[in-house]
């Protein structure tokens, strides 16, 4: 069984490189924007329910912007998919099923979108993954104390 843990980490090594290098001026410009395309909207919504914040696009315009466009880099590199819960799991899935809701289709308009967008993919892929984790660390450890005490049998004998 591969480590399900693995799988990921390609993801989140280019996430956190490109999150160090998010241009923030590309999110004055989206912020400018009085009414951004619907995957913009999409994607900083998201973002909020990740964050955990209950904000609607139409409704916390300003607020969204700051805290998915200002105050997101430092959060999202820190970001443990651990602490998504079901009710945020669920409202990220009108997001992630959409098949417009992928980073190759805005990545060449608004990089800073792409990016946000391939996190909030990654986090909601690694949340549903989570039980196969932590299975596979529960059949990982009992095996090493299988191992352990077949060794130790051997010792004794």
């Amino acid at each position: 069984m591969e480590d399900v843990d693995e799988l990921f980490i390609a993801d989140i090594r280019d996430l956190q490189e490109k999150f160090r290098e998010m241009d923030l001026t590309e999110a004055d410009a989206i912020k400018k924007i009085r009414n951004p395309p619907n995957i913009v909207r999409s994607v900083l919504e998201a973002v909020a329910i990740l964050l955990n914040k209950d904000l609607n696009f139409s409704r916390d315009i300003q607020n969204l912007y700051t805290i998915a466009l200002e105050d997101t880099r430092s959060k999202l590199l820190d970001f443990d998919h651990e602490t998504i819960n079901e009710r945020q799991m669920k409202e990220l899935q009108r997001f992630v099923r959409d098949p417009k809701f992928k980073p190759s289709v805005i990545k060449y308009k608004y990089q800073i979108i792409a990016t946000m967008c391939h996190f909030v993919n990654v986090m909601y892929k690694m949340r549903l993954a989570q039980p196969k984790i932590r299975l596979k660390r529960q059949i990982d450890a009992i095996a090493e104390l299988i191992q352990l005490q077949i060794e130790m049998k051997h010792t004794i004998v």
